[in-house]
C-alpha cells in the first residue's frame, strides 16, 4: 500500500493486524509495518480503537468523551 510521508514522499509499506494495549486497555487496529529507518507513529486508527485522542491544547493522550458514529 503506498502512504505519503510527513515531508511528501511517497513510500509503499506492507500492512497488517495487531492487538495494541494502552492503560491496561486491549483493542485491534491496522497497523503499517515500518522498514529500517522508519519514524515510529501510533495513529488515528489506534488511537480510535482504544477510545483516546490527542488535547489539542497539551498534546496529551486522553480518553474521548464519546466515540464519533458516522
Amino acid at each position: 500500500m503506498k502512504f505519503k510521508t510527513i515531508n511528501g514522499e511517497i513510500v509503499e509499506r506492507k500492512v497488517g493486524h495487531v492487538l495494541v494495549e494502552y492503560a491496561g486497555d486491549e483493542a485491534p487496529t491496522t497497523t503499517v509495518l515500518a522498514e529500517d529507518g522508519d519514524g515510529n507513529v501510533f495513529g488515528l486508527h489506534g488511537l480510535e480503537s482504544l477510545g483516546l485522542e490527542v488535547d489539542p491544547t497539551t498534546q496529551q493522550i486522553r480518553k474521548s468523551e464519546a466515540l464519533l458514529a458516522l
